[in-house]
């Protein structure tokens, strides 16, 4: 299938996109997946970034819910009007023959991204303000790193970053785990997701202005004192349970890290990072694996924990692009091999530890994200509008160094 035909089944009337082909289990919006692809597409096509902050904005959560984790300004991670049978039987918040839910930690910064990357395009971005302000209102009210954990004790998402999963579901391979492969404990800080957190307040406030700039560096500093234990090795994975122990585990969410550019102004860590990366245990020729293969969780096949996701790649080669360029190439060259051998743009895929590309039992196809993936690599665009304007003092760091 092209790229362009499988977007276009995709987009529903409104324009925004579902997560993936609409008789599939995720053929519905989804916040983090819409933004991540509108992101992706905004070369190819900016009316769906438009059309998906337009949708996620009218979502906003109002009020403080514990049950479907909805607070002021939060943005969805799900919303669902059809197949709820099996929400139901797990006891998921369904109300009124629909579901609202907004049990994720990192939605908000990727609407800021996004909001962001269509300012620096030229975009006229006014219709989205007042959205913006409230999804900006919600990330200030946030403690620093940004964390979660699961706030209805019945139902519900309890790993809440992009590796999200319902349940404790020990060696299924899917959600976070530590250096020994056991799940992450609540409350759970990720590097990754308070790196997101940083560059949605720094593109939140070149749009917005006001305080934001100094709220964003509340979070790079959180970040630091966090996350970067020295300055000689990469940032770690994870804090967490009560005590928020510290988790160094190697992970593709290193080049998320490097791509929001919170390592720009040290250069000993982005390199220890880069480098990290390029080790063949986490780098294959089909793209970065969620875990290295050194991991004592390590599983080929492990959703979260060994397999690779093209949307994933795309993020880590643009992080690889930032020290030293042209070193995410290879990678973006093994997705989009992988994808035309495989067909249907696969969700995710496995990558044998000799090599060898095979299907994943459980991907979904005609992923929105895999998509895009493809697209933007077709485009030559890595995502990282600030860098692309050329900087400037209110992009945040330079790229250079």
């Amino acid at each position: 299938m092209d790229p362009r035909a499988a977007i276009e089944r995709l987009r529903t009337p409104e324009g925004w996109l579902t997560a993936s082909a609409p008789e599939g289990r995720f053929g519905s919006l989804f916040g983090r997946d819409a933004l991540v692809s509108a992101l992706q597409l905004l070369p190819v096509n900016p009316s769906i970034a438009h059309a998906t902050l337009e949708r996620l904005g009218r979502d906003l959560g109002r009020r403080v819910d514990p049950e479907t984790e909805e607070e002021p300004g939060k943005v969805l991670h799900e919303a669902r009007d059809r197949d709820l049978d099996e929400y139901v039987a797990h006891g998921w918040p369904v109300r009124d023959g629909r579901l609202r839910y907004y049990g994720s930690i990192d939605a908000g910064p990727w609407f800021l991204i996004v909001l962001g990357a269509l300012a620096r395009a030229g975009e006229d971005v006014s219709r989205h303000v007042e959205a913006a302000r409230r999804v900006a209102g919600w990330l200030v009210a946030r403690d620093m790193p940004l964390a979660y954990a699961r706030a209805n004790p019945r139902a519900g998402l309890v790993h809440q970053g992009w590796r999200d999963v319902a349940g404790d579901l020990e060696g299924s391979g899917h959600g976070v785990v530590d250096a020994g492969g056991r799940p992450l404990r609540a409350p759970v800080a990720l590097a990754e997701v308070t790196a997101l957190a940083w560059r949605g307040l720094v593109e939140a406030s070149v749009v917005l202005g006001g305080d934001l700039a100094r709220h964003a560096e509340r979070a790079r500093s959180a970040f630091m004192h966090a996350f970067v234990g020295t300055r000689n090795a990469p940032p770690a994975f994870a804090r967490h349970g009560e005590e928020q122990k510290l988790d160094r585990s190697a992970t593709s969410d290193l080049g998320h890290v490097l791509w929001t550019g919170i390592l720009d102004e040290l250069p000993i860590v982005r390199r220890a990072t880069h480098t990290r990366l390029r080790v063949p245990d986490i780098r294959t020729p089909f793209g970065l694996r969620t875990l290295a293969a050194s991991h004592d969780g390590f599983r080929p096949d492990g959703y979260h924990t060994g397999a690779v996701w093209p949307f994933d790649t795309w993020l880590g080669a643009g992080g690889l692009d930032t020290v030293e360029p042209g070193s995410g190439d290879d990678l973006r060259a093994g997705v989009v091999d992988a994808v035309t051998r495989l067909g249907a743009f696969p969700e995710l895929y496995v990558v044998e530890l000799d090599g060898t590309l095979r299907p994943h039992p459980e991907s979904c196809e005609v992923q929105a994200w895999t998509v895009g993936a493809v697209l933007a690599i077709e485009a030559g665009w890595d995502g990282r509008a600030w860098a692309a304007r050329g900087g400037g003092p209110e992009a945040g760091p330079s790229s250079e160094g």
